[in-house]
Formats: C-alpha cells, sequence, structure tokens
C-alpha cells in the first residue's frame, strides 16, 4: 500500500485531482449561489465561479463578539429562570376549575397557593405571581396595601 496518493482507509489509489472535470466558467444563473460564512469571512459565489471575500475589521469582529457573547448570556438567564419557577420547583396540581384553569398548590384554595388563567401556561405565570405575593394580613401585605391605595 503506498502512502501518497492513496486512500488510508482502503488503500487505493486516489483519482488525479487535474482530471477531475471542474467547469472554468459558467454562466450568470448556473454560477450564481447564496452567499455562506466561514467564521468571520463572508463568501460569496459570483458569476464565472469568482469568490469574493468580504473580511469583519477588528471593531466588526470585536462587536460580533460582544453580541454572541450577549446572547449566550441572555440565553443562560432565561433557561435558569425557567427551571426555577415556583410552578416547575414546587409543581402545583392543575386542574379546570369552572372556565378557568387552577394551579393549586395545598389542599384548598384558603390554606394552599393557587394561580388561574385561561390557559394551563397562564395559569402557572399567575401562580407563580401568587407565590411572590405576601398575605394581607402580614406585616409586608399591610404595607403593600397601604401603598397601592387608590
Amino acid at each position: 500500500m503506498e502512502s501518497s496518493g492513496s486512500n488510508v482507509v482502503t488503500g487505493h489509489a486516489l483519482p488525479d485531482a487535474s482530471r477531475i472535470p471542474f467547469p472554468s466558467h459558467t454562466t450568470a444563473l448556473a454560477g450564481a449561489r447564496p452567499p455562506f460564512t466561514v467564521g468571520l469571512v463572508t463568501r460569496a459565489w459570483l458569476p464565472a465561479n469568482a469568490v469574493a471575500e468580504v473580511h469583519m475589521n477588528d471593531r466588526e469582529s470585536a462587536y460580533a463578539s460582544h453580541m454572541f457573547v450577549q446572547h449566550v448570556t441572555q440565553t443562560a438567564t432565561d433557561i435558569n429562570y425557567a427551571y426555577t419557577r415556583p410552578s416547575v420547583v414546587f409543581r402545583p396540581t392543575l386542574s379546570v376549575d369552572g372556565n378557568q384553569w387552577c394551579a393549586l398548590l395545598g389542599a384548598d384554595l384558603q390554606s394552599g397557593v393557587a394561580g388561574f388563567g385561561d390557559t394551563p401556561d397562564a395559569a402557572m405565570a399567575d401562580f407563580d405571581k401568587s407565590w411572590s405575593t405576601p398575605l394581607r394580613n402580614s406585616p409586608s401585605g399591610i404595607a403593600l396595601a397601604a401603598r397601592v391605595k387608590p
């Protein structure tokens, strides 16, 4: 098995690259291809298979990197919030109550925490809001009621 010019797996000789037919020219329609990106270099296929490269300068590259980091950070924050919502952590019971969905954690509405909504998602969101709302007769609930007076 020869080492140069052969396939490592099969040991067969590879075809000579100069003998592979490749069109040296094409029409405008046949040669037009959509642009593609390799790393931070955009290559656009032009008629006659001429390749134009547009390189990003240092400022554009730094901005693109900054935007990517911001996107990743925001995505991680969104995922963290989604997994730490009270409705996800405590898994309230979801049922239909009249014409709305009810998310309830506890034995009943008086001793538990509940959320209502037209959809299960809305009921869970209302449950999350109710989870963070203080009781009316607690000190923080009384202070909240005093601030919200119409």
